[in-house]
């Protein structure tokens, strides 16, 4: 099974589209233009699995919902806790090898069905859940499909419902991820792929801070964009606020005339907002501890201050971004308004920070490295399959 061979094949990248902000829905888009571009002889499809299994959707929505509703990340992290145990027991460990999952078997049988008529040379789950509930349906079917789990999250692997069957290959970002493997788990670290645009904004004249400030359903952010409304010098900031339309109301109502303040956002144009945000000398980013959230900007040498998000499948960011010094860390956001405002006292320390979040970037978030250690493994895995008819 060489990805070199001359006959069409064809994957299919099955997502949860549903589950947070059309971030793994993206991530899989990612995976495959790039795989599309390098892998002659292959076309990579990417479908949201709610359209086959519609309860995924309805669990995505219940975790936007808990996400939205809880200013206290300590509520939403005991809140995300109690969502994630009702997952696990409705598809508990085993489940892919003919156990009984509590919740849509009637919509397994049907995704079964699918896999079968689409007949896939090759099928990649963007969540570890995903990848499980792909595998029950490929065994139901008895289909020998070969099958990789591509963790767009390495603090995924922490929780069991995203820990799959032994026989599948793992492709994690970090050593992190190989480290929260679970025992006699395959995995092979291959890189984080960041979003990029295809031109960089003209250099930024001004001088003073560029304080950029994602905001994900996360309305305890009030009280630092008020912090900067009240900040001396004043300060320029360029807000992406998305599902708080209260706060993004208050926040585009009393912004001062240097401050950008946009609602809802396509990945590209969130990516545009990045480029010029590291045009300016001055810059960084505050958001929460997710790992895309991080790792895009900091390929493009922007540093961030990440503030502890509540989940438990961020936490692990947290301790990265300190090993790497890619910028600040904060476990409340009013912490993150003490560091902020120190920072913006001293801008020397942020101009160094970005210097090493770009030297970073320049050796780890390399997307033609990346894309070649993503070929690899999976040309590796097909060819061993192929000669051995089983996973290693």
């Amino acid at each position: 099974m060489s990805l070199s061979a001359t006959a069409d094949r064809k994957g299919l990248i099955f997502c949860a589209s549903s589950w947070g902000q059309l971030g793994n829905l993206n991530s899989a888009r990612r995976l495959a233009s790039h795989l599309n571009e390098r892998m002659e002889g292959w076309s990579f499809a990417v479908e949201p699995v709610e359209q086959h299994l519609p309860f995924v959707a309805e669990i995505g929505q219940q975790m936007r919902h808990l996400a939205k509703a809880t200013q206290d990340p300590r509520e939403r992290r005991e809140r995300y806790k109690a969502c994630i145990a009702q997952i696990a027991q409705d598809f508990p460990p085993g489940f892919e090898r003919g156990g009984t999952a509590r919740r849509g078997e009637a919509e397994l049988g049907a995704f079964a069905g699918y896999i079968a008529t689409a007949a896939p040379d090759l099928v990649i789950g963007t969540k570890g859940i995903v990848t499980r509930l792909a595998d029950a349906a490929s065994r139901q079917i008895g289909s020998a499909v070969p099958l990789v789990n591509y963790v767009t999250n390495d603090g995924l692997l922490g929780l069991p419902i995203h820990r799959t069957d032994r026989a599948v290959l793992n492709l994690v970002q970090t050593d992190f991820g190989l480290r929260s493997l679970g025992e006699g788990a395959r995995g092979v670290r291959v890189g984080p792929l960041v979003g990029q645009v295809a031109t960089k904004a003209p250099p930024d004249p001004d001088p003073s801070p560029l304080v950029a400030i994602l905001c994900n359903r996360n309305p305890e952010y009030a009280s630092l964009f008020a912090m900067l409304r009240e900040a001396h010098p004043p300060v320029r900031v360029n807000a992406v606020i998305m599902g708080c339309d209260d706060l993004l109301e208050q926040v585009g109502r009393t912004a001062p005339a240097s401050w950008e303040v946009h609602g809802e956002q396509a990945a590209k144009t969130y990516l545009d907002l990045i480029a010029r945000v590291a045009a300016s000398s001055c810059r960084l980013l505050v958001t929460k501890s997710a790992p895309s959230s991080v790792f895009e900007p900091v390929a493009v040498g922007v540093p961030v201050l990440a503030v502890k998000s509540g989940l438990p499948m961020e936490d692990w960011i947290l301790d990265f971004i300190r090993e790497y010094r890619l910028g600040w860390t904060a476990d409340t956001i009013e912490e993150a308004n003490s560091i902020l405002g120190d920072l913006l006292q001293r801008p020397q320390a942020i101009l160094e920070m970005a210097e090493t979040a770009l030297s970073f970037s320049q050796i780890h978030l390399n997307n033609a490295k990346t894309v070649q250690s993503i070929r690899q493994a999976l040309t590796d895995e097909l060819e061993w399959l192929s000669s051995n008819g089983e996973p290693r």
